[in-house]
């Protein structure tokens, strides 16, 4: 598996991608249809993300008003299976050929490996109506576990497959709820924050940090990429990188500059920090940005 790979499956079914090939990055590939946004990281042994790695993937999407997805072949123990979803820290984890089925809407996966077991969710309304026609205690001794896992697994709790696959037969009904992968997932916690960016906050903006490629994306009615550069000619290197990001993720992009001379770089506005720190609301800043472009 390769970037070329995923980037082609992506691309046969409809989306466009911006890749950060100027920068390291959080994400490996951005896609987009519609309004479905996709951030992909790729890890060919899954067991090498880290948690900080999948917060900020989960961070950003979630402030983009996308998903974010691990691509990979295998963990340190097992090779990943088609039709199977797998998870690292909150951030779902799919093969090649499962992001294929998933893209095209040929299948819809079913099964999570969780905790060493395949395990599904049961369709609610259905099953609860079924079990108002029968006799739940029957049911729990027919599949082997108790009156009140029945209930649990009715309210949402995994079922292991195969038991699942029993109360199927028994009921003569399709209960196995399929997985839907691109959701927005719930952000970590709010970690601490550079003093600028800690600034943008108090004035109302809601400010995610991104440790790679960019310093942050701040959002109050209309987003902004930021990024923090020493000196304007290491901003001007990164500008090319910065408008293909504006532009991808539909934001206006901002260079942060401690003393610079002058109000734009490569058409990118340019604001100090000691503006940002004097500035009495969210709309000062935004005027500036808008002023400087």
């Amino acid at each position: 598996m390769n970037k070329e790979e995923v980037i082609k499956l992506l691309e046969k079914n409809g989306f466009s991608c911006f890749v950060p090939l100027d920068v390291r990055s959080c994400f490996d590939i951005a896609a987009k249809r519609d309004h479905l946004l996709i951030l992909v990281r790729m890890m060919p042994n899954i067991d090498s993300i880290r948690e900080d790695q999948a917060n900020e993937l989960r961070a950003l999407a979630c402030a983009l008003g996308g998903s974010a997805v691990v691509v990979g072949e295998r963990s340190k123990s097992y090779k990943l299976l088609d039709g199977t979803v797998y998870e690292r820290y909150g951030v779902p984890v799919l093969n090649l050929k499962t992001l294929d089925g998933v893209l095209s809407q040929e299948f819809m996966p079913i099964k999570k490996f969780f905790k060493g077991k395949f395990v599904v969710e049961l369709d609610k309304p259905i099953f609860s109506k079924k079990l108002e026609e029968i006799n739940v205690s029957e049911l729990a001794r027919k599949v082997g576990v108790s009156r009140r896992a029945i209930y649990h697994y009715r309210d949402g709790e995994g079922i292991e497959f195969s038991k699942a696959k029993k109360i199927e037969e028994i009921l003569d009904t399709p209960l196995i709820k399929p997985i839907h992968i691109f959701y927005q997932q719930a952000p970590p916690p709010p970690g601490i924050l550079k003093d600028y960016l800690q600034k943008l906050r108090e004035l109302g903006f809601q400010v995610t940090p991104v440790r790679r490629g960019f310093d942050a994306v701040a959002s109050k009615k209309e987003s902004i990429v930021i990024d923090l550069e020493h000196e304007e000619k290491l901003a001007k290197c990164k500008a090319g990188f910065m408008n293909k990001l504006g532009d991808f993720f539909k934001s206006e992009p901002l260079f942060v500059i401690d003393k610079p001379s002058k109000h734009q770089v490569d058409g990118i506005p340019v604001i100090s920090r000691e503006e940002i720190k004097k500035s009495k609301s969210a709309g000062e800043v935004l005027d500036k940005v808008k002023e400087r472009k």
